[in-house]
């Protein structure tokens, strides 16, 4: 999917399901979003801060809540829906954070800034060493740039698990995936990540793996399963396949019964990287 299609995609019915469950996901996501905080709190780090494919706001925000000159963090995403959230979120913080609708693969910034972060907002670039490379033109000399994303979907259980429940009642075989494509997991290949952040420019490149296990949203298995088919790889191939919503339902709520932990609370495996680096 290319940039085009990434923009059509986030401002159609996608995004709108993805602003919808914002809440849902930020809860889901919480460990990321404390860790980029986190890489952010320390005053030596700069002042100013871009928030790449921000979504609904979570990061930034929660980086304006902790920053002595919260004016001086902004977001950037292609998605009207979620920033819209975002924005709604800033307003009723009564926080100065910036919201911009571009693409961060080739809008530059008029003023660089210290810090960007992204929590999985950097994997859908039609050309990554590009826009990398345009990302590091908006960095201050020594700026650092500080971001989440996937590994394989194979080590990543709450997204391949439900695709594989789903697998018998397709309309059609899922084509064999391309593992490099624009998408969630196109950083997938560490050395492959490497590569293309020390071709765009970025030194200093220190790529961590982080291994944990998500709570998924719902109050019960049934509200888990429509969170799954609303959201992520599963629910893309409802839609392009048109298929029936309730045995799909039925064959989730039989998976996830399976990795209940508490009550009705479903976790499951994730691994992600947690990658820092600069422009110097």
């Amino acid at each position: 999917m290319g940039n085009s299609q990434q923009i059509e995609y986030w401002n159609g019915q996608a995004g709108h399901n993805w602003a919808t469950q914002a809440e849902h996901l930020d809860g889901m996501l919480f460990e990321f979003c404390e860790w980029l905080i986190a890489q952010t709190a320390d005053g030596g780090r700069g002042d100013s801060f871009l928030d790449i494919g921000c979504g609904a706001g979570a990061v930034s925000l929660g980086i304006a809540k902790t920053s002595v000159k919260p004016d001086k963090i902004s977001g950037i995403d292609i998605s009207e829906p979620l920033l819209a959230v975002a924005r709604q979120r800033a307003e009723s913080a009564r926080l100065p954070v910036r919201y911009v609708r571009a693409d961060a693969s080739t809008h530059r910034l008029e003023t660089p800034v210290d810090t960007m972060v992204s929590r999985f907002g950097v994997m859908f670039f039609d050309d990554p060493i590009s826009a990398f490379g345009n990302l590091k033109q908006s960095a201050k000399v020594d700026g650092r740039l500080v971001f989440t994303c996937w590994q394989s979907i194979k080590k990543n259980a709450w997204a391949s698990a439900p695709m594989r429940a789903a697998i018998p009642l397709l309309n059609e075989p899922l084509p064999p995936p391309d593992p490099i494509a624009p998408g969630p997991f196109a950083f997938a290949d560490k050395d492959r990540l490497n590569g293309i952040l020390s071709e765009s420019g970025w030194s200093d490149i220190q790529i961590r793996a982080f291994d944990t296990r998500l709570r998924l949203p719902g109050n019960n298995l049934a509200e888990t399963a429509v969170f799954l088919m609303t959201l992520g790889p599963l629910a893309r191939v409802l839609n392009e396949q048109g298929l029936e919503e309730a045995p799909v339902k039925a064959a989730l709520i039989e998976l996830l019964s399976e990795h209940q932990v508490a009550g009705e609370e479903v976790w499951m495996d994730a691994a992600s990287w947690l990658v820092s680096c600069r422009a110097g």
